[in-house]
């Protein structure tokens, strides 16, 4: 009963935090969403300040217009009066074409303002998009920054198989990958499985199953405690410091330092942790000397002295001795010289003077 009360709560707890606009899986989602949405945006705002600029460039020209039509109705009374006074041929034709310049003036004004409400149209549909834009921008980083909550930090360490652990489990195949069972036999899980899902029976190996409620992780936010999870959802793991289990953690070289000092380079083996602290892969031959070993590290922000294993590999390199006569550098200007002494004794009168300076034997 108590259980049931509580996943209720839980329920509207979720509910109430839950963002209006469509949840992500993934961080990585959000961020990519972000990126883009600051793209449009800086196109919407370089869009209004061009409307903006066509705004008053229209305004100029009705203000110009204006001042035109003014002249041409001007015009067309002057010519009017004069048709009245004396209704001539020149003043009638005069007349006439004051009257087609003062339509032709009222009509080019009707077309300016008509383009100033479709240009001023346009720029409040922009500025509401950006308003739009900026909000949903807003929005998305209150989300990612909540979605964040968990941070990973060391009180929470996540423990998976790789998957090539899992197909050799899955297969029956001889290995020294543990199964989830035994890892929780040493290091017990500590998530609310009701929550966060329980252990099942999933392609022959036992499994984390699918959780129970949507957004679970978010119940986790309101517990201080250090939690230990084995196998968790794939939607907590980029929260979590994760320890994964493989076989054959191979020597390898550290990206960040691969330099020669004094002869020596050094490699390392066994466990690989991230520069970040956030990751890290142990050898399924040792797991359970390296586990607890690695899980008290990392929540400790993998700082040196709180671990016990030196997995660095000194590699010191010898002096090479290179016998430089068997060089074919070496051989061919040993020829050369030999080739040319015999040509001084063969054909120089005097060998002791140059080939340039000597006379040549007939």
């Amino acid at each position: 009963m108590n259980d049931k009360i509580l996943i209720s709560s839980l329920l509207v707890i979720v509910v109430c935090l839950t963002p209006l606009f469509p949840l992500h899986e993934a961080n990585g989602d959000i961020r990519d969403d972000i990126a883009k949405l600051k793209k449009q945006i800086t196109t919407t705002e370089n869009d209004i300040t061009k409307q903006k600029a066509q705004v008053e460039t229209d305004k100029q020209k009705i203000e110009q217009q204006e001042v035109t039509l003014k002249n041409a109705d001007k015009t067309e009374r002057e010519a009017r009066n004069a048709y009245d006074l004396s209704p001539t041929s020149d003043n009638t034709t005069k007349l006439k074409n004051a009257i087609s310049s003062h339509s032709n003036a009222f009509k080019k004004l009707q077309d300016l303002q008509k383009d100033l409400r479709t240009h001023q149209s346009t720029l409040r549909k922009s500025e509401d998009k950006l308003v739009d834009q900026n909000d949903k921008l807003e929005n998305l980083e209150k989300f990612l920054k909540f979605n964040y909550t968990l941070k990973r930090d060391g009180k929470r360490i996540g423990i998976a198989l790789s998957k090539t652990c899992i197909i050799l489990l899955q297969n029956n195949y001889t290995t020294n990958c543990p199964r989830n069972e035994e890892i929780m036999s040493l290091y017990p899980d500590t998530s609310n499985q009701q929550i966060s899902g329980s252990f099942i029976k999933k392609d022959g190996i036992i499994q984390r199953g699918n959780p129970n409620v949507i957004n679970h992780y978010k119940y986790y936010d309101y517990t201080k405690e250090i939690m230990v999870w084995t196998d968790p959802p794939s939607d907590v793991r980029e929260k979590f410091r994760m320890i994964t289990i493989a076989p054959d953690v191979q020597e390898y070289f550290d990206r960040f330092d691969m330099s020669v000092r004094n002869n020596t380079i050094y490699t390392f083996d066994t466990r690989i942790v991230a520069k970040d602290c956030t990751t890290a892969i142990i050898d399924s031959d040792q797991w359970g000397a390296l586990l607890g070993d690695t899980i008290y590290y990392m929540q400790n922000d993998c700082k040196e002295g709180f671990t016990n294993l030196n997995n660095t590999i000194v590699n010191q390199r010898k002096n090479s001795y290179i016998d430089i006569t068997t060089s074919y550098k070496y051989q061919l200007d040993k020829w050369f010289k030999e080739a040319k002494e015999k040509s001084k004794n063969a054909f120089l009168i005097n060998p002791n003077k140059t080939l340039a300076t000597n006379e040549i034997q007939k």
